[in-house]
């Protein structure tokens, strides 16, 4: 694994705004969510789970973030792909 797929950018309306390390811990999965949504906003993030783990932090603007949620919602809970995707809000897993 070379050093740049450790790292993931995170992007504002298609704008780099920072860097993530990969994969994430849980806890600190949920310490970047903390964080995310303290300088951007509602936020949330989804965890792939299959093979070294992945965190995809997502930060919707404001009117698209209910169909966005809607929809991965949906694809949580769809049976193909909850084994590979859990969905953290600021609370936690959902």
């Amino acid at each position: 694994m070379s050093s740049q797929d450790r790292y993931a950018k995170i992007y504002l309306n298609g704008v780099p705004i920072g860097v993530s390390a990969l994969p994430l811990p849980l806890r600190k999965g949920s310490d970047r969510l903390s964080q995310v949504e303290e300088r951007l906003g509602p936020a949330f993030a989804l965890r792939f789970r299959a093979g070294t783990g992945r965190a995809f932090f997502v930060v919707p603007a404001e009117a698209h973030r209910e169909v966005l949620r809607e929809r991965v919602l949906r694809l949580v809970r769809n049976r193909c792909w909850s084994q590979h995707f859990e969905l953290y809000g600021p609370e936690g897993p959902e």
